[in-house]
């Protein structure tokens, strides 16, 4: 049975949703209207559909005797229509591309753009054009606007973008990034050549930043193997650089890493912060009792042996640590390995 006053109350609702979308555009146009009240009209009002209402917005947009600000939310209004329309995904590529343009409406443009090149069927004929004007904008004198054209490109593996990339790590002038982030968007897709810079990075750099972030990505570099362990062994090194080359050294050779972990962990001369995070390194290594498990017939008294040992000094660790973390990661290891040796027996 069809309830009459909530039948009216929805009619009512959608009558005035109508309204609303109707009037969008006509208070943007209004000179009357402060630009804090059309940032509002704008973020509150309903999706825009109707073509009068479409094109109204889009002579906001195109008015350059506007405010940036206004003709930016003007074109935000608009994302669903830059998405299925060509012609509008033509003049929103040529304002990203125009320097003279206020930077509140190209950032806007790009921001609309990104989100039509994932929604959009139409905008793979665009995509060259997208990416030229992306490549043109690379040097643009407003970080925002550099920054995310350059992770766009990179993303996509964009060749001239990771050549300026590089480039700029070689040689600090040509940067268009700091060095840190530029290593961030080169991980997007590496390579040999960014190995061998991410190397003399990692080693000769004094920038922390970059260091961790150099040293992260050549975790996916077995050759990087030698050259993490010597940093991450040498106690005079930076903290947080020896413990991202833990986790490196661990995703590129897990059990040579456990047997250096273990090394680190009884080196009772040895940072009590770098000890805890190798011991929570071997706490979570799943690996760990499987390695135990399945040594070779004649090692398995060794490895036997070595494990022994090591759980053995764990405990006594676990009642004297030299900190309350250090205390804390070996009763975490403890319960780890207690639980996967029931799950053996099982």
């Amino acid at each position: 049975m069809i309830n009459k006053s909530e039948y009216r109350r929805e009619y009512e609702e959608l009558l005035k949703r109508s309204d609303e979308q109707q009037n969008v555009a006509s208070r943007i146009l209004d000179p009357s209207t402060s630009v804090a009240e059309k940032k509002t009209v704008v973020s509150g009002a309903a999706s825009v559909r109707a073509t009068s209402e479409v094109d109204r917005l889009l002579s906001v947009v195109r008015d350059r005797k506007e405010t940036g600000v206004t003709r930016a939310m003007a074109l935000q209004k608009l994302d669903i229509e830059v998405s299925n329309r060509e012609d509008i995904i033509n003049e929103v590529l040529a304002i990203l591309g125009d320097k003279k343009e206020p930077v509140e409406l190209r950032r806007t443009a790009l921001t609309v753009l990104q989100q039509a090149s994932f929604s959009s069927a139409i905008f793979i004929t665009k995509r060259p054009d997208y990416f030229n004007v992306l490549r043109s904008i690379i040097d643009d004198k407003d970080k925002q606007l550099r920054f995310d054209a350059l992770e766009t490109l990179a993303a996509h593996k964009d060749e001239y973008a990771q050549r300026r990339l590089l480039d700029g790590l070689k040689a600090p002038a040509k940067a268009l990034v700091a060095p840190e982030k530029a290593i961030q968007l080169l991980g997007y897709d590496v390579h040999a050549e960014l190995f061998t810079t991410l190397r003399d990075i990692a080693e000769n750099s004094s920038h922390l930043e970059s260091k961790v972030e150099a040293v992260r990505i050549l975790g996916a570099d077995p050759e990087s193997k030698e050259l993490l362990q010597k940093m991450f062994r040498n106690k005079s090194e930076n903290k947080e650089v020896r413990a991202t080359c833990a986790v490196a050294v661990q995703a590129i050779d897990p059990e040579d890493f456990s047997t250096s972990a273990k090394q680190t962990v009884m080196d009772e001369a040895e940072d009590s912060d770098i000890r805890a995070i190798c011991l929570n390194a071997l706490a979570l290594d799943g690996e760990i009792a499987d390695r135990r498990k399945n040594a070779p017939n004649e090692r398995s008294a060794m490895v036997s042996a070595v494990d022994t040992s090591f759980d053995a000094y764990v405990q006594q660790l676990q009642e004297k640590a030299a900190s309350k973390e250090l205390g804390k990661a070996a009763t975490q290891y403890l319960r780890n390995m207690d639980l996967k040796k029931n799950v053996d027996k099982n």
